[in-house]
């Protein structure tokens, strides 16, 4: 589960300083096109994040 919520981290510092970096005006096509990926990538790592702490969860107090 740390590797996730690690990398979930990572991407979300990525997609900040590339942000920053892209200008307010007129950005490049690839910067639109990295974000994107960066973005759909950390929606699939924040989902599989979720996935792996939910049968944890269960497994706690009052559990089977």
């Amino acid at each position: 589960m740390d590797t996730n919520i690690d990398r979930v981290k990572d991407l979300e510092r990525q997609i900040d300083e590339l942000k920053r970096r892209s200008p307010s005006h007129s950005v490049r096509s690839t910067m639109l096109q990295q974000l994107e990926e960066m973005d759909e990538e950390l929606d699939g790592e924040q989902k599989r994040a979720i996935e792996e702490e939910s049968p944890a969860q269960a497994d706690g107090p009052g559990g089977l």
